[in-house]
C-alpha cells in the first residue's frame, strides 16, 4: 500500500506527501532483511532534502543514514569507494546540524566488524570517546557491546568477561540485545575452547531466544553463533536450530548471509545421513526427509565461499576466506 501511494504522490508531483510517506516505509522496512526498497527512497528523501532546505528537516534523516551506510557495507556490491563517499557525506550533515562526531565514529566501528578489520575498529572506539553522546549517537549499551565484541575478536577474551556484568546490566531490558551479547561470548569462548563458561552464556542465549516475540532473519547473524557453539556443546540441539531456521540463509543481507553460513559450515561438515524437517522454502527437498548431509554441505559451502570472496575481494584482504580455508580442512576438502 505505501509504494502505491508513493507512485501516487509522484505521479501529481507532491514533494510533501511522497517525502512523509518514504519516511514510513523507511521505519517500517527498519529491523528486516533484504530492503530493497529503502535505499532508493532514502536517495529520493536526500536529494528532495537538498533541494528543498526550507521545506524540510535533515536531521530528521540522520539516523536513518546510519542504517542505510551499514546496509551498503553489508552488500559486496557497493565499492568501498562509495562506502566512504557516503560517510564523509554524513559527517558533512552532522556536522553542518551541530552534532558531534560521535555517530560517525560509531559507524566507521560498524564497517570496521563488518570487513574483519580490527584495527580499524579499535582506532575508531579510541576515537568515538572524545566526543559527546547526542541524540544521533548510538547508546551506551551498544557502545559498551562494541567494546566487548572487539575484545572477543582479537582473542582478549579475560578482558570481555571482565565487562560481562556491566554488559548485562545495561541491556537486561532489552532482549534482543542480551540474545546478541550472549550468543557472542558463547560463539568466541567455544572457539577458544572455553566450553564451560560458554554453557553458560548458551542457556543464556536460549532462554533469550525462548522470550522474544518475533523471530525475523535480521537475527540470523547471532542465531548462527548459538548454532557454531551448539555444535560442540549439545549437536542435537544445534540441528533443531538448523531445521527451523536455515531457510533464512537465502532471505537475509549478503553479509548477514555469508556470517550465517560460515557458522553452519561446521555443522554441517559432520556429513551422513539425517531426517530433517527443512522449511518448503529451501531449494532442496527429500520426500521421506531425510538428506545426505553432504549434499546440504555442498550447498551452504559452495554459496558462502563465493560470498566470501565477493567481501574480500570489495574489502582488499582475505579474512573470509581464510575462514574458508579451516573449513575446508574440517571437511576434508584439503589435507
Amino acid at each position: 500500500m505505501l509504494k502505491q501511494a508513493i507512485s501516487i504522490a509522484d505521479s501529481h508531483n507532491d514533494i510533501a506527501w511522497g517525502y512523509d510517506l518514504r519516511i514510513d516505509l523507511m521505519d517500517i522496512s527498519n529491523g528486516f532483511a533484504k530492503n530493497t526498497d529503502a535505499l532508493p527512497a532514502f536517495v529520493w528523501l536526500l536529494d528532495a532534502n537538498d533541494r528543498n532546505p526550507d521545506l524540510f528537516d535533515e536531521k530528521e534523516l540522520l539516523w536513518k543514514y546510519k542504517w542505510m551506510i551499514d546496509s551498503a557495507a553489508r552488500s559486496s556490491k557497493v565499492p568501498m569507494e562509495q562506502i566512504n563517499a557516503i560517510t564523509a557525506d554524513f559527517k558533512t550533515r552532522l556536522q553542518r546540524n551541530g552534532f558531534s562526531l560521535r555517530a560517525y565514529h560509531g559507524i566507521l566501528i560498524s564497517i570496521g566488524f563488518i570487513t574483519e578489520n580490527p584495527p580499524m575498529v579499535k582506532e575508531q572506539i579510541d576515537l568515538r570517546e572524545k566526543y559527546e553522546r547526542d541524540n544521533i549517537s548510538d547508546s551506551a549499551s551498544h557502545d559498551l557491546y562494541d567494546k566487548v565484541l572487539y575484545l572477543l575478536m582479537v582473542n582478549e577474551i579475560d578482558a570481555a568477561l571482565a565487562l560481562e556484568n556491566e554488559t548485562h546490566k545495561k541491556n537486561m531490558n532489552n532482549i534482543s540485545n542480551m540474545f546478541a551479547i550472549n550468543t557472542c561470548y558463547a560463539e568466541y569462548l567455544t572457539r577458544t575452547g572455553r566450553i564451560d563458561i560458554a554453557e553458560r552464556f548458551i542457556t543464556d542465549a536460549e532462554k533469550n531466544l525462548s522470550e522474544l516475540k518475533f523471530r525475523e532473519c535480521y537475527l540470523m547473524v547471532t542465531l548462527s553463533s548459538l548454532i557454531y557453539a551448539l555444535n560442540v556443546t549439545n549437536t542435537e540441539k544445534a540441528w533443531q536450530y538448523f531445521e527451523q531456521y536455515a531457510h533464512w540463509f537465502d532471505e537475509g543481507e549478503e553479509y548477514d548471509s555469508l556470517i550465517f553460513g560460515i557458522n553452519l559450515l561446521p555443522l554441517l561438515a559432520r556429513g551422513g545421513k539425517r531426517k530433517l524437517q527443512l522449511s518448503s522454502r529451501l531449494p532442496f527437498q527429500s520426500i521421506d526427509g531425510e538428506y545426505e548431509i553432504k549434499n546440504i554441505f555442498d550447498y551452504f559451502y559452495e554459496s558462502t565461499k563465493a560470498i566470501a570472496i565477493a567481501f574480500d575481494s570489495r574489502n582488499g584482504n582475505d579474512a573470509f576466506t581464510k575462514q574458508i580455508d579451516i573449513i575446508d580442512k574440517l571437511a576434508g576438502k584439503n589435507p
